[in-house]
């Protein structure tokens, strides 16, 4: 079964966008600014989405874990297909998939090219 793994930072932060408050009257963000992190790693499939959620980064010990989970929830052979992320190529990870006798396989999406397979060189960087 085909798994495509992404992970991505959730935060409390208050975003700066355009109000309706009237003119001349500043609106007040009232807000501790004491915000924590989380992080989410996450795998699509066909028909299934499955997550977990994690404070703070994304690491190989979390990413060792949700492999885990995906095995024990899906019960199939996994070819698992993500992005270059230091973790996704740590040694605890491979360690933890050359263990599974094949049962998880990884496939690395090169740096530009989306998960259709097109390239994205053309338009501007996003962030």
């Amino acid at each position: 079964m085909i798994v495509f793994v992404d992970e991505s930072g959730l935060s409390e932060r208050p975003t700066r966008v355009r109000t309706w408050a009237l003119k001349g009257h500043t609106p007040v963000i009232q807000f501790h600014f004491n915000w924590k992190q989380l992080s989410m790693i996450a795998g699509l499939t066909l028909s299934q989405c499955m997550f977990r959620l994690h404070p703070g980064a994304i690491r190989s010990p979390q990413v060792v874990e949700f492999l885990k989970a995906l095995q024990q929830h899906l019960k199939r052979r996994l070819l698992i297909i993500w992005d270059g992320l230091k973790a996704h190529r740590s040694r605890l990870v491979r360690e933890h998939v050359d263990s599974t006798d094949g049962a998880v396989a990884l496939a690395f999406l090169r740096e530009g090219v989306g998960a259709g397979g097109f390239r994205f060189e053309h338009l501007p960087p996003t962030g």
